[in-house]
């Protein structure tokens, strides 16, 4: 303790600056998709499913990977390899889309989405029985893809056009029985 105050004493006081935060904006963690709308494994609630408004849900995510120079969201019925949206280009600052941005066109800026069913959020809309629906969240080290697929959209059509720059993806599921 002594010798500290000698020092302080020698070099002029004490250093009150803050410590460089060595931290990048770039989450450490594994990359996580939720939804502040249901719970994952939970039912679809009506309003984002074709037997309500069809709105798409608030989604976030955190662990951003290091290297990602956009995302790309995707929702597709497990029960049948049937993409029902496509939303990519999306900036890498960004973190959260609101409910209902695909559907109000308030994406970010730059972003854009799936040509084959119009351009905004198809939810589920299963024909007899449940299935089960996944988003899932793309980190990619391209900043812009060329997504040409065209309907009806398949998995191995967002592995062709994601799977060489895909760098992490997360993923959370629902399912849904309902109907018009």
């Amino acid at each position: 303790m002594l010798y500290s105050l000698l020092l302080l004493a020698c070099t002029g006081g004490v250093d009150d600056s803050t410590p460089s935060d060595t931290t990048d904006s770039v989450d450490p963690g594994p990359m996580a998709l939720a939804s502040a709308n249901f719970a994952d494994g939970a039912a679809f609630p009506d309003e984002h499913t074709c037997a309500g408004a069809d709105r798409q849900p608030e989604l976030h995510w955190t662990g951003v990977p290091s290297g990602a120079l956009s995302f790309a969201l995707t929702l597709t019925d497990e029960s049948i390899d049937y993409v029902h949206w496509v939303a990519f280009d999306l900036d890498p600052a960004t973190i959260a889309l609101a409910e209902g941005a695909s559907d109000d066109g308030a994406l970010p800026d730059g972003s854009d989405e799936a040509r084959a069913y119009g351009t905004k959020y198809k939810g589920p809309c299963p024909q007899g029985s449940e299935h089960t629906y996944t988003f899932t969240l793309w980190a990619l080290s391209a900043a812009t893809t060329d997504f040409t697929a065209t309907n009806p959209i398949a998995a191995a059509d967002l592995d062709a056009a994601f799977g060489a720059a895909m760098i992490e993806t997360a993923s959370f599921s629902g399912t849904s029985d309902a109907s018009p």
